[in-house]
């Protein structure tokens, strides 16, 4: 998916407060993805990097590996 789609389906949940139950990890994710097409300018790059981005997905991973431990 482009940013820009990934941005409109996150959104989607956000604006419609959809996360189901108390999944903090989920909700903190969709809330990341929420202007994840952001742009410092017109013609300039994106505002969170590529690296940034896999950082955020590695830390979802982990949160998410916890919670399951924790049921």
């Amino acid at each position: 998916m482009t940013r820009e789609e990934v941005d409109r389906w996150a959104a989607q949940f956000v604006a419609a407060d959809m996360v189901e139950g108390d999944d903090e990890p989920v909700w903190d994710a969709l809330m990341q993805l929420c202007g994840i097409d952001m742009r410092s300018g017109p013609d300039e790059d994106y505002f969170h990097s590529d690296e940034q981005v896999a950082g955020w997905l590695a830390e979802f991973r982990r949160r998410a590996q916890t919670e399951r431990r924790r049921d």
